[in-house]
């Protein structure tokens, strides 16, 4: 709070309404968040902001649509009757869909809401924790596990399905969230083939990979079902996907071609960092307010590096300098500018490498500490992208995956998961300039369009804010070069020259 007020140049005196969200209780019920927050704006008034309609406000007002069926999957929002500290016995949100448009926002349907359903959220969670991974978070390593295997692997019935005559998905494993290895242990004894917990660390079996396509293409078929009845039933094309969840870019790639990329939008922070966008577009629209549609949508909001004083270098643009280092065959840092607003890097704050050398994703995940068969994200300008890559037809925010084509496959290994798709960053100009001149001055140099881009940070850390902690993790060696717009390189290369600095 302090350094939004910081860089707001406001008093907290002068705070006239906060907006917050909870989860896993009711709305509008006082917790110790509210003392706090009065204690700290002493004269505003606090607004509860339902967790779902935060999520929902958010990816509808950055879509730009004028109507949108938008989709809110999470581990969980509030309850929506009173209880105790089990939130997982009362009835609460997993799953919600709502229809925006200038009317307002209308609830149409929830599923798993009903006391011990285990919904998307849920399961994804307790099946990564039954594969070794210490927290939901690392639900994206599940996904990618799920190219490994193959969904008919095990015998047993899938964990979501669609049911046409209630129009409801139906989950068939209750919820524990005391106990997410046992939830899953339970669930796969079912089967004939048998598939024990992962230790961390340990090797993967296959049954393992096996789970997680169940998991995975269970998910895609029943949520693509139910959008197919949403639609019938309220005439809306337009889907918005909201909700930690929505980083599910294997998902998120069926929806697009089944409705047609540019009727399909995920916000670049979807999960509960969004909280924030979301909470002041609802405070913003019941105080009457016009809400920027544009801003509301832009990826970079995060705190800027340049410090007041400074003019820069003076020397060439970063990004003339940035295609040398790669060019050159070194993985590159490179922090600029503001930084991204959620949890993918989209030049600001990235590790810039060459797509055509896949050997960095060894070196790279090795650096992280990452398994594996963990994949990385490429970019590559919008513009370029058709040739190489089918499935979207935009992505700003890397949302999505796309089908790799012969091209892409043979040129750019480094970027291609071992099921022929690649999450791409389709750079367009005016969303991501520095990004789109970059890759511009690197075909100049490379005659190659996509280069690999990930985020900026060391094993489990988030994505670096400020120069000063991108110097620090450049002595860890996770990148050979660093770059900052103050056009500081430390470089590992002795014999490079870029630029005109060594």
């Amino acid at each position: 709070m302090g350094r939004c007020l910081r860089a707001s140049d406001l008093p907290a005196r002068s705070v006239e309404v906060v907006a917050v969200s909870s989860c896993c209780d009711l709305v509008d019920v006082p917790c110790e968040e509210d003392l706090a927050l009065r204690a700290f704006f002493p004269r505003a008034r606090i607004l509860h902001v339902p967790h779902h309609l935060s999520h929902a406000l958010y990816a509808h007002y950055a879509s730009g649509y004028g109507k949108s069926l938008v989709v809110v999957n999470d581990a969980g929002g509030n309850t929506l009757t009173p209880g105790g500290e089990a939130w997982w016995a009362l009835a609460r949100e997993q799953t919600t869909y709502f229809v925006l448009d200038q009317a307002g926002a209308r609830v149409v349907g929830r599923d798993f809401e009903r006391p011990y359903e285990a919904g998307f959220g849920e399961i994804f969670r307790a099946v990564t924790k039954f594969l070794g991974w210490r927290s939901g978070y690392d639900a994206t390593k599940t996904m990618a596990l799920s190219a490994l295997g193959q969904a008919d692997g095990l015998d047993v019935e899938p964990p979501f399905r669609f049911d046409p005559h209630s129009g409801r998905i139906r989950g068939s494993i209750a919820n524990d969230p005391m106990d997410p290895i046992g939830m899953i242990r339970r669930y796969v004894s079912a089967g004939s083939v048998r598939v024990e917990p992962r230790r961390p660390g340990a090797e993967f079996h296959r049954a393992h990979a096996d789970l997680a396509a169940r998991v995975q293409r269970s998910f895609e078929d029943a949520l693509l079902q139910k959008l197919r009845q949403l639609h019938l039933d309220t005439g809306i094309s337009h889907v918005c996907l909201g909700g930690g969840v929505a980083y599910n870019c294997k998902a998120n790639q069926r929806v697009a071609q089944d409705f047609g990329s540019d009727r399909v939008f995920v916000p670049a922070s979807p999960g509960d960092t969004g909280q924030a966008i979301g909470n002041a577009i609802a405070a913003s629209v019941q105080l009457g307010m016009t809400v920027d549609r544009q801003r509301v949508a832009d990826p970079y909001l995060g705190p800027t590096t340049r410090s007041p004083k400074s003019n820069g270098w003076g020397g060439p643009p970063t990004y003339l300098v940035a295609a040398e280092l790669v060019a050159s065959g070194l993985v590159v840092g490179h922090v600029e500018g503001p930084s991204e607003f959620g949890a993918r890097a989209l030049g600001n704050r990235s590790i810039l490498a060459p797509a055509t050398d896949r050997r960095v994703v060894s070196r790279l995940n090795q650096a992280k500490q990452r398994e594996s068969f963990m994949p990385f994200a490429g970019s590559v300008q919008v513009e370029r992208a058709p040739r190489l890559f089918e499935g979207v037809k935009t992505s700003p925010y890397m949302q999505f995956t796309m089908d790799a084509l012969g091209p892409a496959c043979r040129r750019y290994p480094a970027v291609v998961h071992v099921d022929g798709t690649a999450r791409m960053h389709l750079v367009h100009r005016t969303v991501a300039p520095w990004m789109w001149w970059f890759l511009e001055a690197y075909r100049a140099l490379t005659n190659e369009d996509v280069v690999l881009n990930t985020s900026l940070n060391g094993p489990g850390e988030p994505i670096v804010e400020s120069a000063t902690d991108a110097e620090r993790l450049f002595q860890t060696g996770v990148v050979d070069a660093l770059l900052t717009e103050e056009g500081v390189i430390r470089s590992r290369c002795s014999s490079c020259v870029v630029g005109g600095m060594p």
